[in-house]
């Protein structure tokens, strides 16, 4: 089974024998070498303070009937979560972090130029309303190569203007460095990725959110439907709910917890099930594995 990182575009062209996936008999993936993070369009792209979180009210999971198998988010829900775009176009989540930065998945970002980019904030619409901003500076994690794995899958984006001049903007906590999440934590999702699986109907034109429990690594590792891609390594959470998913179009988006009126990211959409199946878990990369590579570069 192929892997999916959860981009609206999906991965470089396959047709190579990449490490990633073992299955024998099966075609593995590995990137072409002709575009060499050259300048590109995301439409050009191929088949491929420390540890307290923010205040705001409780949000009841109950509710939620089924991002694929979620719900419609309500305004002002989320005001941390962002849409990266790329021509008028989204292609993956982030979050905000403080005035001038940004986080997401470092793959992406892999393929892009600061002004390739723009981030919209205050937004549960895609593409429109809100605020746009232009990106001065990006960055991902320096052990991140997407030619190699998909390990150390965290990026972030300085702005030239400040998130805070948008009033329904928050910023969301972060965990501290080597902070745990239990296994059977539930935590939430939030995107504008592809609402059915095949990527059929394209992606959600508002924000939606869905629960994720995490699991243990090998949950994913030896799913039916994952099995032979990647290990899953301490840099990784192993999350999924019955019926729910992250999918194509979440990429970057944020995992986060919510206890006590406080909301803190744990992890970033990174890869999954390249067909969406419901029931199938994601894998995130780990926030507080990177707690201090954050630090250094955002001074937050």
């Amino acid at each position: 089974m192929k892997i999916l990182f959860l981009l609206t575009v999906t991965l470089i062209s396959t047709q190579v024998y990449g490490k990633h996936f073992n299955h024998p008999g099966q075609k593995r993936w590995e990137l072409k070498n002709n575009y060499n993070k050259k300048h590109v369009k995301a439409q050009d792209l191929e088949s491929w303070k420390v540890g307290d979180g923010r205040n705001w009210k409780h949000v009841d999971h109950s509710s939620w009937l089924k991002i694929i198998g979620g719900d419609v988010a309500k305004y002002g829900e989320f005001p941390f979560v962002l849409a990266l775009e790329n021509g008028g176009s989204l292609f993956c989540g982030s979050s905000a972090i403080g005035d001038y930065w940004v986080l997401t998945a470092g793959h992406c970002l892999y393929f892009f130029k600061a002004e390739d980019i723009k981030v919209r904030a205050g937004s549960l619409q895609q593409n429109q309303n809100g605020t746009l901003h232009e990106v001065a500076e990006l960055m991902y994690h320096p052990k991140f190569d997407m030619s190699l794995d998909v390990d150390n899958d965290i990026g972030l984006i300085k702005l030239k203007d400040p998130l805070s001049s948008n009033p329904y903007v928050k910023y969301v906590g972060l965990p501290d460095q080597g902070e745990p999440t239990p296994i059977g934590s539930r935590l939430v999702v939030a995107g504008w990725g592809c609402t059915k699986p095949y990527m059929e109907g394209g992606t959600s034109p508002v924000l939606k959110k869905a629960y994720a429990d995490v699991l243990e690594p090998t949950k994913c590792e030896e799913h039916p439907m994952m099995t032979g891609t990647h290990v899953v390594s301490n840099n990784m959470i192993c999350a999924m709910q019955e019926g729910h998913t992250a999918y194509k179009g979440d990429s970057g988006g944020p995992l986060f917890d919510q206890k006590d009126g406080k909301v803190k990211q744990i992890g970033i959409v990174s890869w999954g099930d390249y067909l969406g199946h419901q029931s199938i878990p994601t894998v995130y990369a780990k926030v507080s594995q990177f707690r201090l590579w954050i630090f250094l570069k955002t001074n937050i």
